[in-house]
């Protein structure tokens, strides 16, 4: 009987499929097994043919020898994306700029940009090309906004390169020198010291590269207070901040001002310098425009203090080789420095006279002979700061001159902490077989400055005194204490016939002086917000229309004004004004003597 087939389903298919993976596993370890055989045979007989022939090394890796490095000469150089002169541009590069060197086609350098992590093609004759240890990195950064030629670290676990040979520090040295002279150049001139510092050996360091480091960075940040639009002075800031030159950002008459930190001549100092470099170094870090006005009362002693203390450094290598015109700048320093010491010690409540007299000293050592047009702005601040602060090296004789006519100033502490009250006191009259009530308040103000009493100046006839207060560090303001009796007549009777009285004017006059018999006016160095300036009495000009006369120094937006004034006493008006007090008659004839004698205007 013939047997049916049925159909093949999936039962009667799957165990065939194991034999068939293992055939194909088979032939593979046969092919496996056969190649090796192969290269084993070649193998032995290459060696076979060539037995002394050494096996061929490794190629070495990029990273195992140090990248060649380039500085960019010029600002506004185009890092472009491919090498010619018609391809896209990634960035804008300032001079100063560190690139690695990663090949060269055709004119251009194949770059990368670790700051803005960029690569691209710059023109070879933009950048300046650095000595293989120059451009060995000195230490590894956290952070890729570092850059490797930052200033040698004072920790002793810091590592340095293998020192370049005495030929390339030599040549980084000359072109520092260089370029310290070069205006427009200091990006490109810090990015050069950065190298040497990093080129040279430790033994051959010395202040030199430090002091030219620090002369750079100063000059740039001059020239970034005074950038104009469009210039690429800003940028240069950035690219030296790579290196660890740091700025403050400060506020100065409106303007914002960037100052160098100063720590490249903190390392000057340190390192034995010549008197020069000293000088240089001493007159970077005791600037007063670079001192932050937001800082606490304390803070600023503190720092204060710090500047007296290094403006009075020895000077090992002799004072006696400096120039004639460094030891004024000096002068110039020490005598604004000084007088605000003198100011900040009456704030405390402490003797302010020996620093008020060393600052009157130090202007006076100043050989006016030996100045530069730049020295002149110095010297007109010095004598503005030591004038604002003057009146703290005088004595007391003025109260009691003051007391010779009945009248009496005395200061009282306020209503407010730090605030003092000055008060006009006037002796009070009693009739015949009465006993006087005791002193008579005739006029008080108050204010949070300092009250300078010697200034006190008392006019011959009684009803008129003035006084100098210093609110603020370089800022004096004169006080004018008046009785009404100085006033015009006519506004003393306005305001009686305005309160709806009817009398004479002289009646008027009595009635006033008993409601109010003194005011008192501020008279401020300059009509502009408290910056540097002061205000003093000069004298006072008799006559049927009584004259004051008065004293104005000040900076105003970065410019120095001086001026003689000849003011009414009634209104306050200047009458008369000059340069110079011999253009006035009236100074010639009334001017005070002791005002002569101690007035540093008259320089």
């Amino acid at each position: 009987m013939a047997r049916r087939l049925e159909a093949p389903g999936p039962d009667w298919a799957e165990p065939a499929a194991p034999q068939h993976t293992h055939a194909v596993t088979l032939a593979t370890l046969l092919g496996a097994l056969v190649a090796f055989l192969f290269l084993a045979l070649c193998t032995n007989a290459a060696q076979a043919q060539g037995a002394d022939v050494p096996p061929a090394l490794p190629s070495p890796s990029p990273w195992a020898a140090p990248a060649a490095r380039a500085l960019v000469a010029s600002d506004r150089t185009p890092l472009r994306a491919a090498p010619r002169e018609g391809a896209g541009v990634h960035a804008e590069l300032t001079q100063g700029d560190l690139l690695e060197v990663r090949g060269q086609r055709l004119d251009h350098l194949h770059v990368y940009d670790h700051r803005r992590e960029r690569a691209g093609f710059v023109r070879a004759e933009a950048v300046r090309r650095l000595p293989p240890a120059a451009a060995t990195p000195s230490t590894v950064h956290s952070t890729s906004s570092s850059s490797p030629f930052s200033l040698p670290s004072s920790s002793p676990s810091s590592s340095r390169a293998a020192p370049a040979g005495a030929a390339e520090a030599q040549e980084l040295l000359s072109l520092l020198r260089f370029l310290r002279h070069a205006p427009g150049q200091e990006a490109l001139g810090i990015a050069y010291a950065a190298a040497y510092l990093q080129a040279a050996s430790a033994e051959r360091i010395d202040a030199e590269p430090f002091d030219a480091l620090g002369v750079m960075a100063e000059r740039l940040g001059r020239r970034a207070s005074r950038g104009r639009p469009g210039d690429a002075t800003s940028a240069q800031v950035e690219a030296v901040a790579a290196y660890g030159v740091r700025f403050a950002t400060l506020e100065r008459e409106g303007r914002m001002q960037l100052c160098y930190d100063g720590e490249a001549f903190r390392r000057v100092l340190a390192l034995k310098p010549t008197s020069a470099e000293q000088a240089r170094a001493i007159l970077a870090l005791t600037r007063h425009d670079c001192v932050d006005p937001q800082l606490p009362p304390t803070a600023r002693i503190a720092l204060d203090a710090w500047r007296a203390d290094l403006l009075d450094l020895p000077w090992p290598r002799g004072y006696n080789d400096l120039p004639q015109l460094t030891k004024n700048r000096l002068h110039l320093r020490r005598a604004g420095l000084w007088a605000a010491r003198a100011h900040q010690q009456a704030r405390q409540g402490r003797p302010a006279q020996a620093a008020a007299e060393r600052a009157i000293a130090e202007l006076a050592a100043v050989n006016k002979g030996e100045f530069t047009d730049d020295d002149q702005p110095e010297y007109a601040e010095a004598a503005i700061r030591v004038g604002a602060a003057r009146w703290a090296a005088v004595g007391q004789d003025a109260l009691a001159r003051a007391s010779a006519v009945g009248l009496r100033l005395v200061n009282v502490t306020g209503s407010e902490p730090g605030q003092t009250c000055v008060q006009l006191l006037a002796a009070e009259s009693a009739p015949p077989g009465r006993r006087a009530q005791g002193p008579h308040l005739l006029a008080e103000r108050c204010t949070f400055g300092t009250v300078w009493m010697p200034s006190l100046a008392m006019r011959p006839g009684g009803d008129a005194l003035v006084l100098a207060v210093q609110p603020l560090e370089g800022w004096t303001e004169l006080w004018l204490f008046r009785a009404e009796s100085a006033v015009a007549p006519e506004a003393a009777a306005g305001a009686v016939v305005a309160e709806g009285t009817a009398r004479t004017a002289g009646v008027a006059a009595v009635a006033t002086r008993e409601r109010m018999p003194w005011r008192i006016d501020v008279l401020p160095p300059a009509p502009s917000a408290p910056g540097l300036g002061y205000i003093e009495f000069a004298g006072w000009a008799p006559g049927p229309q009584p004259r004051l006369l008065v004293a104005r120094e000040s900076r105003i937006d970065g410019r120095f004004h001086r001026r003689f004034e000849v003011l009414a006493l009634d209104t306050l008006d200047a009458v008369k004004q000059a340069s110079s007090p011999q253009l006035l008659s009236a100074f010639e004839q009334f001017s005070d003597a002791q005002w002569r004698r101690r007035t540093v205007a008259l320089r």
